[in-house]
């Protein structure tokens, strides 16, 4: 779903973002469920500022920049950064 090029596509139209190649690496794609395609990019933290002040235009759209982040919890316990398959707690 991630086209092969989409640092070559991103570079080419944002020049006023002064991008330089190897500054975007494309993680991976989804669609949420309103249909919605995201795109998972990971950028350096100075980068990672420009981007957030501006918008990114990819291919035929305007895109909203937002942080990704993941957080594990645990289901069995609820606390965070193990899963409840290797949870050692009791449940709660």
């Amino acid at each position: 779903m991630i086209p092969e090029n989409a640092e070559d596509i991103i570079l080419a139209q944002n020049p006023d973002l002064n991008l330089q190649e190897g500054d975007i690496q494309t993680k991976f794609a989804f669609k949420t469920k309103r249909n919605i395609r995201k795109m998972v990019i990971e950028v350096k933290t100075q980068t990672s500022r420009q981007l957030l002040q501006n918008k990114l235009k990819p291919e035929w759209t305007i895109c909203n920049i937002d942080d990704y982040v993941t957080i594990s919890r645990c289901f069995k316990c609820s606390r965070y950064n193990h899963r409840h398959r290797e949870c050692r707690s009791e449940e709660t």
